[in-house]
């Protein structure tokens, strides 16, 4: 075996063993002048056919500075059903709670100002759906996202200031 191939050998299965862990807890942490999330969050997802769902309850939370934005989505089959409930502490962000396939992106709601919101999630395709928050303050928020349902995952992009 060469050494490149072992490289990517352990590479993997740091990704792979990281991912578990990421997607059993996520906690995204602060470090100097940007949000640091784990890598998992970019790691390419099978089509939603190929993915494993179950039924279960998962929490994410990220602290967002004023000028950030942020993502978190769940991997969803058309016609499933997630609830959810999401708080800001700290703050109000604008919101937009939609959904995203190769064919393109559908908005099922947003607004300005808020400071939370819950209700049903149910999925018009295949694909991950989910909210993007952006923090238009003054002030570092909190912003904490629960789920409820059948889906394959929980997972919150990197704060951008885009």
């Amino acid at each position: 075996m060469r050494a490149g191939t072992l490289y990517a050998i352990v590479a993997t299965t740091f990704a792979v063993a990281v991912g578990a862990l990421v997607m059993a807890s996520i906690d995204v942490k602060r470090i100097g002048a940007s949000a640091i999330f784990s890598l998992p969050a970019f790691t390419p997802r099978p089509a939603a056919a190929q993915m494993n769902f179950a039924h279960k309850t998962e929490e994410a939370s990220v602290e967002l500075k004023p000028g950030y934005s942020v993502e978190a989505k769940v991997g969803m089959r058309k016609g499933t059903r997630v609830d959810y409930a999401w708080s800001v502490t700290g703050g109000a962000v604008f919101f937009d709670k939609h959904g995203e396939r190769e064919e393109g992106e559908k908005s099922y709601e947003w607004g300005r100002d808020s400071s939370g919101a819950s209700g049903v999630l149910e999925a018009a395709f295949d694909g991950s759906h989910g909210w993007l928050w952006r923090n238009s303050g003054r002030n570092t928020v909190r912003i904490t996202v629960r789920t409820k349902g059948e889906f394959n995952f929980l997972l919150t992009s990197p704060a951008t200031n885009r």
